[in-house]
């Protein structure tokens, strides 16, 4: 068999996060203010397309390690009222994204064609498991709605959070490697981030898919494995390479 051990990333990988993410916060953003004043002009979803707006000009800096992801969290946020003329502090902005944290499981639905490739890996006896960077709480919540625990238990859940490093430090995969007994060459890892996954994975020895489901420009750096906007097309070449002279 090609490889020993296989990992995926979670947001935007295993599902959409991009959708998840939507529904979660405009169901936030009406919870928290549907009954202010200074907030029941604003339609939520012209409001949800603005705090996109700084979420992905933002994520460029963090990116870039000038922004923390605490730091990228209340920014987008406060720099979504602003552009409303609406002032909020960062205690509010955590608020907010604390029940969005509560909330975005429920909007969790699996990609196409995920549980059939799980079920397949799981019979050919190869390691299975999630390495994903975020809070503890929440990743596990995504996790148990996906309803994967045959496949991947909670002990295969690897978080940054947990693990006190993150990607795209190449020490979470290499902890991750050698915590599972992994060897580097035959082990693949599937992620939708070009920097996070694809490239740090690969500084690790690992082999890589990328999953572009956002269809973002491919930056530069080493070529991965593959690459794929859809996830049933990435599950049907690991499929096919797990087979015997595959």
């Amino acid at each position: 068999m090609r490889w020993q051990s296989i990992f995926f990333d979670l947001d935007n990988t295993l599902y959409s996060h991009e959708l998840a993410f939507e529904k979660s916060i405009i169901y936030t953003f009406q919870q928290r203010y549907r009954t202010d004043k200074k907030l029941q002009h604003i339609d939520e979803k012209e409001w949800f397309s603005t705090f996109k707006h700084y979420c992905d000009e933002l994520w460029k800096e963090m990116e870039k390690d000038t922004l923390t992801y605490s730091e990228y969290r209340m920014k987008r946020f406060i720099e979504t009222m602003n552009h409303y003329n609406i002032e909020m502090n960062e205690k509010e902005a955590k608020l907010f994204h604390d029940q969005y944290e509560k909330e975005v499981s429920k909007f969790v639905e699996p990609y196409t064609g995920m549980k059939e490739l799980f079920e397949e890996l799981y019979q050919t006896g190869v390691y299975l498991g999630i390495i994903t960077n975020g809070n503890r709480i929440t990743q596990l919540d995504k996790w148990k709605a996906l309803h994967v625990e045959k496949y991947i238990p909670k002990e295969r859940v690897y978080i940054s959070e947990e693990m006190g490093v993150g990607k795209p430090d190449r020490e979470i995969f290499t902890s991750v490697l050698s915590k599972t007994g992994s060897i580097p060459s035959r082990t693949l890892y599937v992620g939708d981030s070009w920097a996070l996954d694809v490239q740090a994975s690969m500084d690790a020895g690992m082999e890589s898919i990328y999953l572009n489901t956002r269809k973002e420009p491919r930056q530069e750096g080493r070529s991965p494995l593959a690459e794929y906007e859809h996830f049933k097309d990435a599950a049907r070449l690991i499929s096919n390479r797990i087979k015997p002279g595959g």
